[in-house]
């Protein structure tokens, strides 16, 4: 992730992609980098939550909640903290009500609370803002690079958790489509295991899905500069992270840490021990992976197999 780039405003560090705000980023990356941007400010003033409660004449839940993200945060509360931080340089007090702005805006994952576990829809949240993406998955192809048939069949052959077969083809289709639609589309790596891309899925119910799907990885490694998909061989025999897939997200300007997500889990923030974990294991398992061309020239080898 790229450093942060600092200029000096009235005593205070500003970031220098305080000059415009990405609304692509959606209201969750706006929320997170509105309470680390808040977190920062208190600190570099030398204040404590409790001293900011007392001040401010709040109870000291209010600061904890503000900064934690388990509460908006109002227009006026966001001034009084700011004047006592001594950000007063005016273009960094309208950026961070913009963020507060749009982070009490509701995300195109809304409608599907109360259908979808909690933990999940926060991820999309994160993705949809994310810049890098980088995923690793051992036993199927990820969400983002699915084609449709393949998502109803894996979707059909998961452990019945109440998850509606329809909505989990619908909500894919809609990640992928939101990623299409940003301004400034985030890279993706993805680290495959063999295996998923040979394994025959759909062969009872519609042999053609599977060379489709292969097809479709190559395709959009070949059209998408964007997009990088490195294969891990069955040769390279047992490997780090065969026990589960996750996904670390980066974001634009270094303005809020990487986040990892793991099925179960759910988000770790960047203060989470096991993020180094998660980090460390992904790069472990790109040594092992084939180059971008080799892994390219697997996918379609397979493909043409599976006709």
């Amino acid at each position: 992730m790229s450093s942060q780039t600092f200029v000096r405003a009235v005593g205070r560090p500003v970031p220098k992609a305080s000059q415009g705000m990405d609304l692509d980023l959606g209201p969750v990356v706006h929320s997170a980098i509105l309470r680390s941007t808040l977190h920062r400010y208190r600190r570099e003033a030398d204040l404590t939550q409790e001293f900011v409660a007392r001040h401010l004449e709040w109870s000291p839940s209010k600061v904890i909640r503000i900064e934690g993200g388990q509460s908006g945060i109002r227009k006026t509360d966001l001034e009084a903290l700011l004047k006592l931080y001594g950000v007063t340089e005016l273009r960094e007090v309208e950026r961070l009500l913009d963020l507060a702005r749009s982070a009490r805006e509701r995300g195109w994952w809304h409608r599907y609370q109360g259908r979808l576990e909690p933990t999940f829809l926060s991820y999309l949240g994160y993705e949809t803002g994310a810049s890098f993406i980088r995923e690793f998955q051992a036993a199927v192809i990820p969400p983002l690079l699915q084609i449709d048939e393949y998502a109803d069949i894996i979707a059909g052959n998961q452990i019945d958790d109440g998850t509606d077969r329809a909505l989990t083809v619908e909500v894919t289709r809609r990640r992928r489509e939101t990623l299409a639609w940003r301004q400034r589309p985030p890279r993706r790596l993805y680290l495959l295991d063999e295996m998923s891309i040979r394994r025959h899925v759909g062969i009872r119910i519609d042999p053609g899905v599977m060379p489709r799907q292969p097809a479709h990885l190559a395709e959009t490694v070949e059209t998408d500069p964007s997009v990088m998909i490195r294969v891990v061989p069955v040769s390279s025999g047992a490997y780090a992270g065969m026990n589960g897939a996750f996904a670390l997200l980066q974001f634009q300007d270094g303005l809020l840490d990487e986040v990892v997500y793991r099925e179960g889990i759910g988000v770790l923030p960047a203060a989470d021990r096991r993020v180094l974990g998660y980090r460390e294991a992904f790069e472990a398992i790109l040594e092992d992976a084939l180059p971008a061309e080799d892994s390219l020239e697997l996918i379609t080898a397979v493909a043409e197999e599976m006709r």
